[in-house]
């Protein structure tokens, strides 16, 4: 499992899919198969550092958008940390036709991921269609990875 968050890591890291990834301060991993608010709050409450990943994998892949209203829940009772946040899953949707649709794409996380940063880190801007190929691939590759580790009872 550890070997496939450092896999995705270094995806980002490489299409510099995230300015924030160089800054990233405290990754947190929950194993429960529930989402529980309570406690992803204070997990994040433990730690100061300015950009936050809490990762899920045992949480079901097959409901992204029940996984979003609850990353929508933990980041309305965080706000005081002056952060905006994200929601990456599995199961995440997108398209080509403009920047909004393809943030979806690439938003596939082999496991669900909230990432917390702060408000006054600098815009993303979206990378070009040609490159966006490429991440699509190795990001398939890794979510097969999962499904693999699923298979063999790992955190699934």
């Amino acid at each position: 499992m550890l070997a496939l968050l450092e896999r995705y890591a270094a995806v980002v890291a490489t299409h510099r899919l995230c300015p924030y990834e160089q800054s990233l301060g405290h990754t947190i991993v929950v194993l429960d198969r529930a989402f529980d608010v309570e406690l992803v709050v204070g997990a994040i409450a433990t730690t100061s550092a300015r950009v936050v990943h809490v990762v899920f994998p045992c949480l079901p892949r097959d409901a992204s958008h029940v996984f979003e209203r609850r990353c929508n829940d933990v980041a309305a009772r965080v706000r005081g940390r002056g952060s905006v946040h994200a929601a990456f899953h599995p199961a995440m949707t997108g398209g080509r036709e403009d920047a909004d649709r393809r943030v979806g794409l690439v938003r596939r996380a082999p496991d669900p991921l909230l990432q917390l940063v702060p408000v006054e880190l600098p815009h993303v801007t979206a990378r070009p269609i040609a490159e966006l190929d490429v991440v699509l691939g190795e990001l398939d590759a890794l979510h097969a990875a999962r499904r693999q580790l699923a298979e063999l009872g790992v955190a699934a």
